[in-house]
């Protein structure tokens, strides 16, 4: 999967529960392990996914055909792959920015995922391997 397709999967998911009214901006929050302690080659997804999400969001917007007549602002905030920065971030970004959706965190999501679902904020986890969230155990859709 490219770095675009990453951040186009909230998109679609904002375009189908989404009322259809013009100008509406849609504030999308990444909560990505960008300063993380580098142990392998995987560790540096937050530094290439970082840019990339800026840029395709950049080219979301300019575009024509995926959302038109609307805007997306991003809000990032660095986990360093750590259980309670990335809540805090969270909580950060559903109660002070109130985000729409929420791409990550990449390396602990049982938590936010909870307070995402309780919040009815969509949640996309891109790297997580909570095996309770990819079979929506205990995460209703609402």
């Amino acid at each position: 999967m490219t770095d675009f397709h990453i951040l186009l999967l909230p998109i679609l998911l904002l375009k189908t529960f989404m009322t259809y009214t013009t100008g509406r901006n849609f504030t999308v929050g990444l909560l990505i392990p960008y300063t993380t302690p580098v142990t392998s080659s995987a560790d540096l997804f937050g530094i290439r996914y970082a840019p990339a999400s800026l840029l395709a969001l950049e080219n979301i917007n300019n575009s024509t055909h995926l959302l038109p007549g609307h805007h997306l602002s991003l809000v990032w905030n660095d986990t360093k792959c750590d259980r309670n920065l990335a809540l805090k971030a969270l909580i950060y970004q559903i109660y002070e920015k109130r985000v729409d959706a929420v791409i990550g965190p990449a390396c602990h999501c049982e938590v936010g995922a909870r307070l995402a679902n309780v919040e009815n904020i969509p949640m996309i986890s891109y790297v997580s391997g909570v095996i309770q969230i990819f079979y929506c155990t205990g995460f209703p859709a609402k």
